[in-house]
């Protein structure tokens, strides 16, 4: 979609401080970077409304839809400036499909990303494992695939699928042996407002080669019957990762 990997820059090079070393501790530093499988969760739904008939491929029924909950695959980047304090980069893919009530759409493919920057903060009362850690910080979603495109192509014909969140989170970690690996239980909750539009709905939203075509229950069509509203939306991600220390102590 046009302007995102802006919106990544932009997101990245606002929270750089984070991620700063500061001079006076640098050979204290850890760097750890940490490869995780897991579960995308997504605990509200991002259309739930009435389309009557009188509208544009209308169907007299409530109408919803949401991300399926599916597996996610993703890695950290996490820099411990002291044995408590830190900051961790974070992305993860999942092919979550979309699932609607109140029709069938003929795509139903589709994939969510999620990026985010967060402080963390290290519990541990014996000064090493295991320990527990709280984060919050800024994060992304973006949505894309076949559901949001126009139908056959890699058009997009849905805007609003990418949104900035709030984001907290809480984890658990256990050293391995005496090494620099550790295992990692995390979980991510992404916190924003979403709302959906067809192409032409809306400032920003116009792909002038992109548009609902043909009479084929698209999701494209189905939203083009809805008014826009904003959704509040709380995605988890729950994962288990393998920290593999860099350097540092």
């Amino acid at each position: 979609m046009p302007g995102r990997p802006s919106t990544f820059r932009y997101l990245f090079a606002g929270l750089s401080p984070l991620f700063a070393l500061p001079s006076a501790g640098a050979a204290q530093v850890n760097l750890e970077f940490v490869p995780y499988a897991g579960v995308y969760v997504p605990m509200q739904k991002l259309v739930d409304q009435f389309i009557p008939s009188s509208a544009p491929f209308g169907c007299n029924c409530q109408f919803s839809l949401e991300q399926k909950r599916q597996a996610t695959l993703g890695g950290r980047l996490t820099v411990w400036w002291t044995s408590h304090l830190g900051a961790e980069a974070t992305l993860g893919y999942s092919g979550s499909g979309v699932s609607t009530v109140g029709t069938q759409v003929d795509d139903s493919s589709a994939h969510v990303v999620t990026v985010s920057a967060r402080a963390l903060m290290r519990i541990s009362p014996t000064g090493g494992s295991p320990w527990l850690q709280l984060g919050g910080g800024v994060g992304h979603v973006s949505r894309g695939g076949g559901a949001y495109s126009e139908l056959g192509t890699t058009l997009p014909s849905v805007c609003g699928t990418g949104h900035f969140a709030g984001v907290v989170s809480a984890g658990a970690g256990f050293a391995l042996g005496r090494g620099r690996l550790a295992l990692r239980l995390d979980a991510e909750d992404y916190l924003y407002g979403a709302r959906l539009y067809v192409n032409g709905e809306s400032p920003g939203c116009d792909y002038p080669q992109s548009q609902c075509r043909g009479l084929g229950d698209q999701l494209c069509n189905v939203i083009q019957g809805t008014s826009p509203v904003n959704k509040f939306q709380d995605d988890l991600v729950l994962s288990v990762g393998l920290a593999v220390t860099l350097g540092g102590r």
